[in-house]
């Protein structure tokens, strides 16, 4: 069961070697190696926010929760996917005005030199095993990144020490055709690349009306 929610607040990004997150495309990225994981997308379910007013697919019907309960500055939903005994197997946090706009490059026009600048203030804070750009269709590129399930923290004694995170997230950010800055996330204890598939199909199927 999930322990903790991660917040799209608390991550930073860095940027490595583009990926496809189309629908055609099933590799599912882990820390070491690209796996192809075939998932039924004819059993995901349409989910519609009535608040939000977006829609996306999602592998079961989701439970939603609005962030604002979290913390009332957020905007945004969290969808939660529950097994047989209505325990969380794991989350989607659908986020909007989830980054400043005008001040990270829209990934869909900037050059090579405005994002190697972005790129170099991000690495400061690197929290991820994989983090890459993202083409999620055909007309929009986003930042895909997978947080480290191993990660080091200092102890009272000042001393670094390799802790074991107790759930994993991947987030995407991007932009919508209307000029949205969005997030999504999943969060489990395990992202495994069956899970990792779905969320990537999910994310290609979103749409903000």
């Amino acid at each position: 069961m999930i322990k903790k929610i991660f917040t799209t607040a608390a991550i930073l990004l860095t940027l490595f070697s583009p990926i496809t997150f189309a629908a055609d495309n099933n590799a599912a990225p882990t820390a070491t190696e690209n796996k192809a994981v075939n998932i039924d997308t004819n059993n995901f379910v349409d989910y519609s926010s009535p608040s939000y007013k977006y829609t996306i697919k999602c592998p079961t019907k989701p439970v939603a929760t609005d962030m604002k309960f979290e913390t009332p500055a957020l905007k945004g939903e969290t969808l939660f996917f529950l097994n047989a005994q209505n325990e969380p197997l794991y989350i989607y946090r659908i986020e909007f005005d989830a980054f400043d706009g005008k001040v990270v490059p829209d990934f869909n026009t900037a050059d090579q030199k405005t994002m190697d600048a972005y790129i170099a203030k991000l690495k400061e804070a690197n929290l991820f095993e994989v983090a890459t750009v993202a083409s999620i269709t055909k007309d929009t590129k986003g930042v895909f990144a997978i947080t480290a399930k191993e990660l080091e923290r200092k102890n009272e004694q000042g001393e670094v020490e390799l802790v074991t995170a107790s759930n994993q997230a991947a987030v995407t950010y991007f932009r919508t055709k209307s000029g949205k800055c969005m997030s999504i996330m999943i969060v489990a204890d395990e992202l495994t690349e069956e899970l990792l598939d779905a969320y990537r199909y999910s994310v290609t199927t979103f749409q903000d009306k």
